[in-house]
C-alpha cells in the first residue's frame, strides 16, 4: 500500500478522489435540479435525500479546504498554509 511505501504517511490519492467526487456529485444534482425546477423535489424521496446528502460530501471525511491543503502540501510541495 502507499502508506507502507511512504513509511506510514497516508497517501493523498484519497484526498484527490474525495475532492473530485464530492464536486462532481454536487454539480450533477445541481444540474438535475435546474432542469427539473420545482419538480425536482416531487420526483422521488430517495432522489431528494441523495441531493441533500451530496451537500454533506464536502464536509464528510474532512472539509474540502482541508483536502485541498493536503493535496497542495503533499503532491504539489507547496509550503504549509497558515
Amino acid at each position: 500500500s502507499e502508506s507502507e511505501r511512504t513509511g506510514g504517511v497516508p497517501g493523498v490519492g484519497g484526498s484527490v478522489f474525495k475532492l473530485r467526487y464530492s464536486g462532481v456529485r454536487q454539480e450533477l444534482y445541481e444540474a438535475a435540479a435546474e432542469v427539473l425546477g420545482a419538480d425536482a423535489f416531487d420526483v422521488d424521496r430517495e432522489w431528494v435525500l441523495d441531493r441533500l446528502s451530496s451537500l454533506s460530501y464536502t464536509i464528510a471525511a474532512g472539509t474540502s479546504q482541508i483536502q485541498r491543503n493536503i493535496v497542495a502540501e503533499r503532491i504539489l510541495g507547496l509550503p504549509k498554509g497558515r
